[in-house]
């Protein structure tokens, strides 16, 4: 099984607007990210999920977005939108994915579509001295995770895996999401753990979404147990990628350790 990959900020890609084709040009220099962004927002693009595509330039390195004239509004966190937004991850997480796209999704990290929060934390922790301290009690619970899970019908599908407000683009009529290089099968609730914690919903906005998103496997554990992932991502990001020591990070993952 592959290590964690902890990438740097993508200075391998750039986008550039042409308003007279209505379209948006990404450059992206590395092929298969470019194949597999391509190769996914073109199923997705069909379904009302992502923007649609047409050229592919393996050559040059970009593909390009069809977008209508309508202009991108600012992603406020109303009623309307977060219903627009659940039922758009819900439509995505129970999309059937197609051979088509398959070998750019696969997750070496499920086993039979099993997920295994203590494996994905260990192997996040490999090859790295951050959070020592922490490393008994993650992995305890962890644990108590996985057991958690053992007795849940939780449900695998295709997720976006990079939900930050940049990648949802709102428009008068609906909502888009861009930016499909950390698409992948995975457990769904990982996107909607990390929706909440990017954009920081409170416990009210939670509530509506996950009203109408409509999964009940997905309760309090499940969403902090992917929430703790998401922190410790970040911290051994920081670590790894930037040298930093990320205190108030630190601090945040141990303040939801003990209320755990």
């Amino acid at each position: 099984m592959n290590g964690f990959i902890f990438k740097s900020n993508k200075k391998d890609r750039s986008v550039k607007i042409d308003a007279k084709r209505g379209s948006v040009i990404k450059m992206i220099l590395d092929p298969r990210v470019l194949k597999k962004e391509y190769s996914v927002q073109r199923f997705l693009g069909d379904a009302g999920i992502a923007p649609k595509v047409r050229t592919l330039s393996t050559e040059k390195r970009f593909f390009e977005q069809i977008f209508t004239k309508q202009k991108t509004k600012n992603l406020e966190l109303t009623n309307e939108n977060i219903k627009a937004l659940a039922l758009l991850l819900k439509k995505l997480h129970s999309t059937k994915i197609p051979r088509s796209i398959l070998e750019y999704v696969n997750n070496p990290f499920l086993n039979r579509n099993l997920y295994n929060p203590l494996l994905v934390c260990e192997k996040m922790l490999e090859n790295n001295n951050c959070l020592q301290k922490n490393r008994e009690l993650l992995q305890k619970k962890m644990n108590t995770y996985l057991q958690i899970l053992k007795k849940t019908s939780y449900k695998v599908g295709l997720i976006h895996g990079d939900l930050r407000k940049e990648n949802i683009l709102l428009f008068d009529q609906n909502i888009l999401l861009v930016d499909w290089e950390d698409c992948r099968i995975d457990i769904t609730s990982c996107d909607v753990s990390q929706l909440f914690y990017l954009l920081d919903f409170d416990n009210t906005q939670e509530n509506i979404f996950l009203k109408y998103y409509n999964e009940k496997y997905i309760t309090k554990d499940i969403l902090t147990m992917h929430k703790v992932l998401l922190i410790v991502y970040e911290i051994i990001y920081q670590k790894v990628v930037n040298g930093v020591d990320d205190i108030g990070r630190i601090h945040k993952l141990q303040k939801v350790l003990d209320q755990a």
